[in-house]
């Protein structure tokens, strides 16, 4: 029975990676265990230029270990993927002024409505552009403006089908 309420269970061999993985030629799954979160109450989304994959690991650790559990999302884009979400996706605009190597897309979220996460957000890149980490950025002010920079990062795959070859960008790795 894989419907441990574990949070991480090492124990034995995971049937739930074994079943995924087989593409429904192992079994079929009846049942799940979903961990359900209260839906956010406020957010903080910001684009940032940076010239270095180095730079964005030394923002994303600036902004955990400020923001802790608030920082929901941290995307990595290189120039290229913005460059093919600009040129053929209609209603997409460039966020931030000139270009730039890189680009990092970070979210904090909470459920609390007394946290203020615009602030942690300008705290922490005001400190990452004094130690030249970060060459450029913008926070989103609204709702909208939010889902605009989202949009950038999940326009990447259809984008490029337009130059040919297509490359896939939805990589995770674990954060040491």
């Amino acid at each position: 029975n894989g419907l441990s309420r574990l949070r991480k269970d090492n124990t034995g061999y995971d049937l739930k990676d074994r079943f995924i993985g087989a593409e429904g030629t192992l079994g079929i799954i009846t049942e799940a265990v979903l961990r359900l979160f209260p839906e956010p109450r406020q957010r903080a989304t910001a684009l940032v230029g940076v010239e270095s994959p180095h730079a964005a690991l030394a923002l994303f650790r600036r902004l955990r270990s400020v923001a802790g559990d608030t920082l929901t999302g941290f995307e990595f884009l290189p120039h290229f993927g913005m460059e093919m979400v600009l040129r053929h996706m209609p209603g997409t605009m460039r966020p931030l002024q000139g270009d730039h190597a890189y680009y990092a897309l970070a979210e904090l979220t909470s459920t609390r409505q007394d946290d203020d996460l615009s602030a942690m957000v300008l705290a922490v890149l005001s400190d990452a552009f004094e130690a030249a980490e970060v060459e450029d950025a913008v926070i989103a002010a609204s709702e909208p403006q939010a889902a605009a920079l989202w949009r950038l990062r999940e326009h990447l795959s259809d984008a490029q089908k337009y130059e040919g070859g297509s490359i896939k960008h939805a990589v995770s790795v674990p954060v040491s």
